[in-house]
């Protein structure tokens, strides 16, 4: 045996130090078993480079050294009050026992840490490198949480997650983006923030090429071309690809509104709507139109009007073929097949198709005029009689006869007629 160099050269050491004699991951060459796959992997590579020195026993040190090599690295977890071979026992001779690698770099796992996994599931099969990680997988199934949070009492599978959590109360945010100073209580976040200033989006679609900054993303835009849809209600069994999505349906349920306007009082199902909502009070419309230059106060809103430009109907009906810019007007144009009035007046019980129509009709009953004339004062019922109205003052005549070309306010009462063609 060589003799004993510097406290570094120590690179290997009995097993009491972590290896156990019965264990899942084992060496085929000497038996020498251990907690992990990565473990083992980086014992065989320090083998085969040859570059580690072996301890054998502490008879075999000096006094100088065997502190250094009684230290156990917190990477393994003994299985066995003590495997220490006697000091008697020497290289090659009865009762020796496995050696283990100490000193090794773990920072990075091995390469059979991809191969090897010994520890699997019982009720699904899916496997795992460490035993601890079946230990957190198998609470997926058995509903098991045994960390609670002290301020809310909610429970959480791992540690580590209830430790996030708890940043949730404390306000803490100890990750900063360098470029903008934004906060978050996660790393993970701030790493997904920060693809924002860098432009990476390193997650792609092998369907169809969408690159996405987040693997969730990522899993919720594949949904697009499987049609799955994991999250469904226990009420109505109304399926969605967003556990998201399915949030925020059961609130029709449940008629939840966590969302309270600061200004109105008003409350929403959805943040989204909120935010959305607050625009009426500031008079802030960030979504301007690049063709007219008008502007609102959604993005959605400014979508459906881009549309008049474009001319674009992507909702189209199944039984007469009409297309419609929006889906709201396709959903209404089908009940016209289906005979379906879902509105009602709650005044005299006549139903309607639409919500608006609805609407319209109950101002009879209450004589509201809600659109008023900016230039005489003059109110109406409905919108589009106020622009009709409006048209006095302008003196705007859309509507002209293809055979007289006389030019009308409103829409004459021959529209449709042979002699009465309007263009």
């Amino acid at each position: 045996m060589k003799e004993s160099g510097p406290k570094e050269d120590i690179a290997e050491h009995r097993p009491s130090v972590g290896a156990v004699a019965e264990g899942p991951t084992r060496n085929g060459a000497c038996g020498l078993a251990f907690e992990g796959a990565w473990t083992l992997g980086d014992w065989v590579e320090r083998r085969q480079q040859g570059g580690a020195r072996t301890c054998l026993g502490r008879s075999e040190f000096s006094q100088e050294l065997a502190p250094e090599c009684r230290r156990e690295p917190q990477v393994l977890t003994p299985q066995s009050p003590s495997l220490c071979p006697p000091p008697s026992a020497g290289p090659g001779e009865a009762g020796s026992q496995p050696r283990v690698v100490l000193g090794a770099d773990l920072s990075q796992p091995s390469r059979l840490d991809a191969e090897e996994k010994p520890y699997a599931c019982a009720t699904c099969g899916k496997a795992f490198s460490r035993s601890s990680s079946l230990v957190k997988h198998r609470r997926t199934h058995t509903g098991e949480r045994p960390f609670e949070c002290d301020e809310c009492g909610k429970h959480f599978i791992e540690r580590s997650s209830l430790t996030i959590h708890r940043r949730v109360h404390t306000g803490e945010k100890p990750y900063r983006c360098g470029d903008c100073g934004k906060a978050f209580s996660q790393r993970m976040n701030l790493t997904v923030h920060q693809r924002t200033h860098t432009g990476e989006k390193p997650y792609a679609c092998a369907a169809c090429g969408k690159a996405f900054r987040k693997t969730s993303s990522l899993a919720q835009h594949e949904r697009v071309h499987t049609g799955e849809r994991p999250y469904a209600c226990g009420d109505c069994g109304k399926a969605f690809s967003q556990n998201m999505h399915l949030t925020v349906h059961r609130r029709t349920h449940t008629g939840e509104k966590p969302y309270a306007c600061a200004e109105c009082g008003r409350a929403f199902s959805q943040n989204m709507h909120l935010t959305e909502h607050r625009r009426t009070h500031t008079g802030e419309k960030p979504f301007r139109c690049g063709d007219c230059g008008k502007a609102f106060n959604k993005s959605s809103s400014l979508t459906l009007h881009r549309r008049n430009h474009t001319g674009e109907k992507p909702y189209v009906c199944g039984e007469c073929g009409k297309a419609f810019s929006q889906s709201s007007y396709l959903i209404q144009h089908q009940r016209f097949h289906t005979g379906e009035k879902p509105y009602e007046c709650s005044v005299c019980r006549k139903h309607f198709t639409g919500r608006s129509s609805l609407l319209v009709h109950q101002t009879g009953h209450t004589g509201e005029k809600p659109y008023a004339c900016g230039e005489c004062g003059k109110a109406f019922s409905q919108s589009a009689y106020l622009i009709e109205h409006q048209r006095i003052h302008t003196g705007e005549k859309p509507y002209r006869c293809a055979h007289t070309c006389q030019c009308f306010v409103h829409a004459p009462p021959f529209l449709g007629q042979p002699y009465g063609i309007l263009v």
